[in-house]
């Protein structure tokens, strides 16, 4: 198995799949989702990357837990949003007119991009600086982990006092490596726009993007244009990690996209 769920209720009428990025565990979650959502009869479930050794992995481990939870949401945080996009667009592809029959009815992607590197800071990353990253790893794992959580949070957030401490994360080193390469290599911008955009929508499906205006890691530069189906909401002064930084007004923007009716 490669997610765990926590169940607030007997009788789940929602099942949420929840995708932490690079370098962190389930753990960035689960504090927030409890205290947010506890007793509302939603099912959270999620992703670990504890057995995933490679990019191939990534794949595998989330075509599996879309079998087994068979999520009506999907809600996916830095590289976990990028690969829910680039893989459920893969799917889309694949299935055409039947991806419908996956049930999922809503994407959140948060603080993400649709390729992390670029040679405009203001839309990613250098791509040298990934693959110091990637060199570091093997000699200096935890002193890069600290150095990327440091930079989660926005300069206004750091001098409110907010931090995100570096933890034990749920990848092995391969797991490290591997996503650090997925990063370099991947690029999903014309996968979104001509495929899952439209088939996603096309099977009743509405997509929301969370992104703080101070995000470093995924610059906000690098948000799509919102367009028919997809919505966008930016919180200013606010970091990569809006769930943790500014929680009321993250979840409040959460709950009112998965319970509009006018999106269903």
């Amino acid at each position: 198995m490669v997610w765990k769920s926590v169940r607030e209720m007997v009788d789940v009428t929602r099942r949420i799949l929840w995708i932490h990025g690079w370098g962190m565990s389930p753990w960035i979650w689960e504090s927030s989702v409890r205290e947010q959502w506890t007793g509302q009869g939603i099912g959270h479930h999620f992703f670990s990357y504890a057995d995933c050794h490679s990019i191939e992995a990534f794949y595998e481990a989330f075509d599996r837990v879309l079998r087994e939870v068979k999520p009506e949401t999907v809600v996916g945080w830095s590289m976990g949003g990028m690969l829910a996009v680039d893989r459920l667009a893969q799917l889309a592809g694949e299935m055409g007119t039947a991806f419908g029959s996956l049930g999922i009815k809503r994407l959140v992607v948060i603080g993400s991009t649709l390729c992390f590197v670029s040679a405009d800071r203001k839309q990613g990353w250098p791509r040298r600086i990934v693959e110091r990253m990637l060199g570091k790893l093997e000699t200096d794992r935890e002193h890069v982990l600290q150095q990327f959580a440091d930079s989660m949070v926005s300069a206004n957030e750091r001098a409110e006092g907010k931090i995100v401490a570096a933890c034990e994360p749920d990848f092995s080193l391969e797991g490290l490596k591997a996503g650090l390469q997925y990063l370099i290599e991947t690029d999903v911008t014309e996968a979104w726009s001509k495929t899952l955009v439209p088939v996603f929508t096309s099977a009743g499906g509405r997509i929301l993007w969370i992104h703080g205006s101070g995000d470093a890691i995924c610059p906000v530069g690098a948000m799509p244009d919102e367009t028919e189906g997809v919505r966008s909401v930016v919180l200013e002064d606010t970091g990569h990690v809006p769930f943790l930084t500014r929680q009321a007004a993250f979840y409040e923007h959460l709950r009112g996209f998965l319970d509009d009716d006018k999106d269903r």
